[in-house]
């Protein structure tokens, strides 16, 4: 299992630099990683999409990188404000966020089926142009990051006109890959 991971999480850390991110922490057998934080981007939700995608295009083509014939990982997209900066206090003082846009994410990535994306409202009303999203309802009402009631989500089902990251964007990530920008 730990080989596994570790095979996995090289493979996703790789994608998220590649487009401009950052993993923020590992959760388990999953992670969290922003995008537009701490340097912003105009297009963070397109790079978190392409990121998602090219961590999932990893996993089907093979090699002596992918990390498992069978890994199938969930991933949830939001876009938000956030707070971003360092918490805690001395040896356990590290950079992260929170609010609800992370909460949001990391309920996303619950409520995504084993191999798919799933984006808030927010996100895919920036990558809209980009991929095709399918409507999945609402998501589940409860908890933090639910402040306003249920909001609508959506699947990343395929890109559809990305220019030139077309030729490799490839994907993304596992339980919990919350993608945040900070406004």
């Amino acid at each position: 299992m730990q080989r596994l991971l570790s095979r996995f999480f090289e493979l996703a850390v790789a994608e998220v630099e590649r487009y401009g991110g950052t993993v923020n922490k590992f959760l388990g057998d999953g992670f969290m990683a922003l995008v537009g934080v701490p340097v912003a981007h105009e297009d963070h939700a397109r790079r978190a999409v392409l990121a998602a995608l090219a961590i999932q295009e990893r996993l089907r083509e093979g090699g002596e990188d992918r990390a498992d014939p069978e890994l199938r990982v969930r991933m949830g997209l939001n876009t938000g404000r956030t707070l971003v900066g360092f918490l805690g206090a001395g040896p356990s003082l590290v950079y992260t966020v929170v609010g609800d846009t992370a909460n949001v994410a990391a309920r996303l990535q619950q409520q995504a089926q084993p191999g798919t994306i799933v984006v808030s409202e927010a996100t895919a009303r920036l990558v809209a142009g980009y991929v095709r999203l399918e409507p999945l309802g609402s998501s589940v009402e409860g908890g933090p990051g639910y402040v306003d009631g249920p909001a609508d989500i959506h699947a990343v089902t395929n890109p559809t006109s990305l220019g030139e990251d077309a030729v490799s964007v490839h994907v993304y990530s596992p339980p919990l890959s919350s993608m945040n920008r900070y406004d």
